[in-house]
């Protein structure tokens, strides 16, 4: 039986797509042969686990306030234990994560912590600074209060002495007038002044 030319051409057409289609199934891999899926994801070890979840010295340089209690393993802030705030971080946070200690410091509460902090300092400083001016003046008043006693010169007459001390250079003495309302040039300070200085006499006395 003689097949005419035209079934020979779709035989062939035929073979050759068949040949196109096994080869290219050869060459392309099923999703379920990559190398993604049979290898399986990798987990971080239980030491780095453990360590990204334990406490940081370096944490102490990047954070001021904090405190850290290594018996305990908690973490502190010292701010808030200043101003008698109170939250997980004046009972202890026992949570190791840097994320936790950047959220308390951006905190409105942890904000107004660290300003009353700023101002208790100032006021301090202020504070012992102010006294010791005063005790300065003190000692130099209490010179002119020997003076006039030594010279049996009335008490009425030591402000005027002490301004005259003033007007020579010796301005520690300003230091007297604290405030509009309180003075060591008063009378009543002068009294102090002599009974101080009696009585330290009196001891030395008897001794």
């Amino acid at each position: 039986m003689l097949i005419s030319g035209k079934i020979l051409y779709k035989l062939s057409q035929y073979a050759a797509n068949s040949s196109d289609l096994r080869m290219a199934s050869s060459q392309t891999k099923h999703p379920l042969d990559s190398e993604s899926c049979l290898m399986p994801p990798s987990k971080k070890s239980k030491s780095e686990t453990d360590s990204s979840r334990s406490f940081q010295e370096k944490w102490l340089n990047e954070f001021n306030w904090l405190k850290y209690e290594a018996s305990t393993k908690q973490m502190f802030c010292t701010l808030f234990i200043k101003v008698q705030n109170s939250n997980t971080f004046t009972t202890g946070c026992v949570v190791m994560k840097k994320d936790n200690l950047t959220k308390h410091q951006k905190t409105k509460d942890h904000r107004d912590a660290m300003e009353a902090s700023k101002l208790s300092t100032a006021m301090t400083k202020a504070t012992v600074s102010a006294t010791n001016k005063s005790e300065t003046a003190i000692i130099a008043a209490m010179h002119n209060v020997y003076f006039a006693a030594k010279h049996d010169l009335p008490s009425s007459l030591i402000p005027d002495l002490n301004r005259l001390c003033m007007m020579q250079g010796a301005t520690q003495l300003q230091d007297l007038v604290v405030d509009q309302h309180t003075t060591y040039e008063h009378n009543t300070s002068i009294s102090d002044f002599q009974d101080c200085m009696a009585e330290v006499l009196r001891v030395n006395l008897k001794n």
